[in-house]
């Protein structure tokens, strides 16, 4: 009777460790899957919040490229380029000043604007490069700096020659002044306009994977 006892506490005591072990090694699972499902949340949190502030601060640079390429000089602008020009030649009056002289200090101050706002892209654009790599960040710059470059170098263009004594020819003052400011139509757009609405569709793309809807908590016990 002893040695039917004593065997059935054996037994008893075998099933009971055998279950703690499979308790333990089911905790174990579902802690390992619980902490993946944290890593992946804080990965998303990181490429979600990113990816946000990048598309908000492409939107600002589309939106300063455009600002900036106003056809029409308002009069504020032209003193703040007076001011500029003034500051420029170290006097304290400048008389007699046309104009047209106050254009390229003006369209200078402008592109100021642009550039304060795609450094800001730039800083995001360099968290990104650290975290999704260096050819995702080139195949940003590429795409989402092209409008901003190209009204860059026909200001410096228009800059350079506009100061030459003799100026530059007519047509090709005219064709940069053309590129310079918003010369196009919702139809028919210029060439800036239309490198916006290219780059834009493709930045747009670009974030897009970086947006991937937020993890479920049941994802947990799938």
């Amino acid at each position: 009777m002893l040695t039917l006892a004593s065997e059935l506490t054996d037994w008893l005591s075998t099933v009971a460790n055998i279950l703690v072990a499979m308790c333990t090694a089911i905790a174990v699972c579902i802690a390992r899957r619980g902490l993946r499902t944290w890593r992946e949340q804080v990965d998303y949190e990181i490429d979600h919040a990113l990816a946000r502030r990048l598309l908000t601060e492409t939107y600002r640079l589309r939106d300063a490229v455009r600002t900036a390429r106003r056809p029409i000089m308002s009069a504020v602008e032209f003193r703040r380029a007076h001011s500029k020009l003034r500051d420029e030649l170290g006097v304290t009056a400048i008389e007699g000043v046309d104009t047209s002289l106050l254009q390229v200090p003006a369209l200078g101050m402008r592109w100021d604007e642009v550039l304060q706002v795609q450094r800001a892209v730039e800083r995001e654009v360099c968290e990104a490069e650290a975290i999704w790599g260096k050819a995702w960040a080139s195949e940003f710059r590429t795409v989402a700096y092209r409008p901003a470059s190209m009204l860059q170098d026909a200001i410096n263009e228009y800059s350079i020659f506009h100061d030459t004594p003799g100026g530059m020819e007519h047509d090709r003052a005219d064709r940069l002044r053309r590129t310079i400011y918003l010369s196009g139509t919702p139809s028919n757009p210029d060439s800036i306009e239309l490198a916006i609405e290219d780059s834009i569709p493709v930045v747009e793309q670009l974030v897009a994977p970086k947006l991937r809807p937020r993890l479920a908590l049941d994802d947990l016990f799938d």
